[in-house]
């Protein structure tokens, strides 16, 4: 084995030495680098396109408690004061109301649901030869509906009147 030539290695180092020789170094291993940089891009694009689309909708309400002063009746007894618990309960009884099937199909067949491409089950060839019944449009109001009600999550805020409803598509 030949002994190790020291100068050559301190050549070689030295070629990092300064950003000059570091940039002449990059300009010689430019095809390279734009190879790699397009190749990653490439990959990104590929894959960003491979990624099903998910949107969020948020939407939050805001429950009017019960009138606690209905018909005047707190000159009638000054000692009532208001129940919080029982606006939570309203509260809490309206969100419940909100995800009721007849409410959700209601709201369904007023946004025309139906219509939209992705409210529409994804049909065979047999499936597409039924849909000119009467029947079929049934079915397709009532897919829509169940499209919305699998997709939509409504809670009540803790300790206050609103309620945030949620929808993923």
């Amino acid at each position: 084995m030949p002994p190790r030539d020291w100068a050559k290695a301190d050549t070689a180092d030295s070629e990092w030495s300064s950003p000059v020789e570091f940039m002449r170094v990059l300009y010689r291993r430019r095809v390279t680098l734009l190879s790699v940089t397009l190749a990653g891009v490439f990959i990104a694009a590929l894959l960003s396109m491979a990624q099903p689309r998910l949107y969020r909708s948020v939407a939050s309400l805001e429950v009017q408690g019960v009138n606690e002063n209905f018909l005047n009746l707190r000159d009638i007894d000054p000692a009532a004061t208001p129940n919080a618990s029982s606006n939570d309960v309203y509260v809490k009884t309206q969100s419940e109301i909100l995800q009721q099937d007849a409410l959700i199909e209601q709201a369904s067949d007023k946004l025309n649901l139906a219509e939209r491409p992705e409210f529409q089950p994804h049909s065979g060839f047999w499936e597409r030869l039924r849909e000119a019944s009467p029947r079929a449009a049934q079915n397709a109001a009532q897919y829509a509906a169940d499209v919305a009600r699998k997709h939509l999550k409504i809670e009540p805020a803790r300790d206050s009147q609103i309620i945030s409803g949620l929808r993923c598509a």
